[in-house]
């Protein structure tokens, strides 16, 4: 994998400290001369009180309510609310499709994630961390730049595998942790069985957050020739199925949800990440 000049090795991907290393490397270059600062434009007016959750930082602990109540609560400033990224990942088996350019989709999604998280840190950004395929995962960070070594550990250890399964807990826990200044990343190759993920995205769709829905694909899936015995097999389900003598364009096929919808982006991953987090934030 080869992006502005950097040669990044797979094994990288599965090392923390080397994939925290490379992405740092790729946001400084890519952000050298914009001479942003993290603490431009910060508030802390105090907003509320909210129930401490287990995993949150005890040093933002008021002990003072604590005395009062005998019950943690966080204080919480308006700064805190408009200052969180939330990352919904689809980690399911079919987005661990090779390139043919030497890496999959998923270590290409994994590189993007560990850019966004130096992005989110230098910002002085909260992180939410949804994982979502054969079961799902959730991570709350109030300041990824407290939690790097954590989260750079969750993503190396992320693997795409099994079929998406949709939970009930998933929609739960999001309208739980999200707060309407709050920017929502979906990623997906939208590669689904009976619309599982389409119907999660058209009900985020009404949600009043910002947010991207961001469908990966690889220069290979844009145009493919199948000859008339060639087989393909569904990386999920395992099965096979025999292909018609036929071209295809993957690029035109956009989810019927996302017709003339701003929302909706595709990420082509032979691109370097950082064109397209750039972009985002543009």
């Amino acid at each position: 994998m080869q992006f502005a000049g950097f040669h990044i090795k797979k094994e990288w991907l599965i090392d923390p400290r080397k994939l925290k290393w490379i992405s740092t490397k790729m946001v400084q270059q890519s952000m050298q001369g914009l001479h942003m600062s993290a603490a431009e434009g910060r508030s802390y007016t105090f907003s509320h009180y909210k129930n401490y959750q287990p995993g949150e930082d005890l040093r933002l602990l008021d002990w003072k309510m604590y005395g009062k109540t005998d019950k943690f609560y966080i204080k919480v400033s308006e700064a805190d609310q408009r200052r969180q990224l939330v990352l919904l990942v689809d980690t399911s088996a079919s987005m661990a499709h090779e390139t043919g350019l030497g890496y999959t989709k998923f270590e290409y999604l994994k590189l993007t994630l560990a850019c966004l998280v130096q992005m989110a840190a230098y910002q002085g950004d909260g992180l939410l961390l949804s994982f979502a395929g054969e079961d799902f995962q959730q991570f709350h960070y109030d300041h990824v730049g407290r939690h790097q070594d954590q989260i750079f550990y969750r993503l190396s250890q992320l693997e795409a595998k099994g079929q998406w399964v949709q939970s009930p807990r998933l929609l739960r826990q999001l309208e739980q942790r999200i707060n309407q200044q709050d920017a929502v990343l979906f990623f997906s190759d939208w590669h689904e069985q009976a619309g599982e993920i389409s119907g999660l995205a058209e009900i985020l769709l009404k949600w009043p957050y910002d947010k991207r829905f961001i469908q990966l694909l690889a220069n290979n899936e844009l145009e493919q020739q199948f000859e008339s015995n060639a087989i393909l097999v569904d990386l999920e389900s395992g099965q096979e199925i025999q292909a018609a003598n036929r071209k295809r364009s993957m690029k035109s096929y956009v989810p019927s949800w996302a017709a003339s919808r701003a929302e909706f982006q595709q990420w082509i991953t032979s691109e370097n990440p950082m064109v397209y987090l750039k972009r985002l934030g543009g």
